[in-house]
């Protein structure tokens, strides 16, 4: 693997070539929208690796430099330095089997969020919705994804690392994230008749815990739990209620107001957990925890406090599916490079803008496979405009 400076031009310099086969190159850069090395060091708690010092930071936004002029002004000696540290540092965190096996995932996820396009958006249907929004905080929230003179929405920049479980966050653009879904009858697509659609992941977080153990369900999981581990007592969206409190240890006496009378919250708790192993699952997490070494599906690690302990299970699952499904959606755009422009990741929903042969195939099925190994998904597809 070779570890490379970029400028904002994308102009490369070998800083060292490093001995990992499974990934190309790695990106350092004074550019937070090219570097890819520092939230890698963070999501590891590798703390303390910084490319340049603060006070070269402060001469920066005091002379109004870009990131290339600074580069170009800072001593030779000093940049040969930082960079030199930032390949050893690399080449230490690397000597973990898993540090290596994640890093290709954790490049994966950076590059598609990085690649993502911004929608085309119809501003008279955006000043409408926004209009009749009651809150005027709501509507300023929509207003943001107004395309500037140039007809682009902003783009939004992803953080990786700015929660605990991996589950992203907006650093800069629209908040896509928290903005009401009416804001998205606004995008149109780019495509003669295409369409724009958003592809859900169903049930990501209890499919992975039965993955986890090696255990599968065929089909919807919440449908399997209602008419073949319940015996038909309960509608998928009691089932739903009742693995929510057998993974993530809810109350069974709130979960009482919520079922039929003659159901025994208990009892059917006590049934979804055989199902998923989950007594299993958290005997295995406990561990990870006591080794200091729990880490998601994917290989992101989990640091999590002995006191909180409680929340193992969700932690894992709520990182798991944050990493997985992005992976997953990775994989399906790129074997459609020129039917499928992806727009935004929506934790375990993406939104696309997609020609109308793919659009229609996807809507007449209403439903799609997503792999990764012998992993597979199901997810559901929806208009999201007309």
């Amino acid at each position: 693997m070779d570890l490379l400076y970029k400028t904002s031009t994308k102009n490369s310099l070998l800083v060292k070539s490093l001995s990992l086969e499974t990934v190309d190159n790695m990106s350092v850069s004074l550019s937070d929208e090219i570097d890819e090395s520092l939230e890698f060091f963070k999501i590891l708690s590798e703390r303390g690796h910084f490319l340049v010092h603060e006070r070269y930071r402060g001469m920066q936004k005091v002379l109004n430099l870009s990131d290339d002029a600074l580069f170009k002004s800072l001593p030779r000696k000093y940049v040969k330095d930082r960079l030199n540290c930032i390949a050893e540092q690399l080449e230490l965190t690397l000597e973990d089997i898993e540090n290596r096996e994640y890093l290709v995932t954790y490049l994966c996820i950076k590059r598609f969020l990085r690649e993502l396009s911004v929608p085309i958006v119809d501003t008279f249907v955006l000043e409408k919705i926004a209009k009749s929004t009651k809150h005027q905080a709501t509507a300023d929230k929509m207003l943001k994804f107004m395309p500037n003179s140039g007809g682009k929405v902003q783009k939004i920049s992803y953080s990786m690392s700015g929660s605990s479980t991996g589950r992203l966050i907006v650093k800069s653009g629209p908040q896509i994230l928290t903005t009401k879904t009416d804001v998205r009858k606004s995008f149109k697509s780019r495509f003669l008749r295409g369409k724009v659609l958003q592809i859900d992941i169903s049930a990501a977080e209890p499919n992975i815990a039965l993955n986890a153990l090696g255990r599968e369900c065929a089909g919807d999981v919440y449908d399997h739990i209602a008419k073949n581990i319940l015996g038909g007592q309960v509608t998928r969206g009691e089932a739903k209620l009742i693995t929510l409190c057998a993974l993530y240890g809810q109350s069974p006496k709130n979960l009482k107001a919520q079922l039929p009378d003659s159901i025994n919250p208990n009892i059917v708790i006590e049934k979804t957990r055989k199902f998923f192993g989950a007594s299993d699952l958290e005997r295995m997490l406990t561990l990870k925890q006591r080794e200091k070494n729990l880490r998601n599906v994917m290989g992101r690690p989990i640091r999590l406090p002995d006191q909180d302990r409680r929340l193992l299970m969700s932690y894992f699952l709520q990182s798991s599916a944050a990493e997985l499904s992005i992976v997953l959606f990775s994989e399906w755009c790129k074997a459609l490079p020129d039917s499928v422009v992806p727009l935004y990741v929506i934790h375990d929903a993406l939104l696309i803008d997609c020609t109308e042969e793919l659009s229609s195939d996807l809507l007449s099925k209403k439903i799609i496979n997503l792999n990764l190994g012998d992993w597979s998904f199901v997810a559901k597809v929806s208009q999201v405009s007309q």
